[in-house]
């Protein structure tokens, strides 16, 4: 899990470069991702108004590639179950 500052612009070219074949999306609207909280030093689940997200699930592991467009920055989380 990681995030970075970007454009919009530079989110999709960075989706394109490092996504999965069979990622969906992009859906936009209200959406959550698990990132860490430099604060509380957990991972704790944020959440976006404004985001623009992509996501692949192939049975028990799953990617989310999320904008936020108000802090104009991007978050990368892979699950396992």
């Amino acid at each position: 899990m990681y995030s970075f500052d970007t454009s919009e612009l530079g989110f999709y070219e960075w989706v394109e470069e490092n996504g999965r074949s069979g990622l969906s999306g992009p859906e936009f609207g209200p959406s959550s991702i698990a990132a860490y909280d430099q604060v509380s030093e957990r991972i704790a689940s944020l959440e976006i108004e404004d985001a623009i997200s992509f996501d692949w699930w192939e049975e028990d592991r799953g990617w989310y590639m999320v904008y936020d467009r108000a802090a104009k920055r991007a978050y990368f989380h892979y699950a396992s179950r």
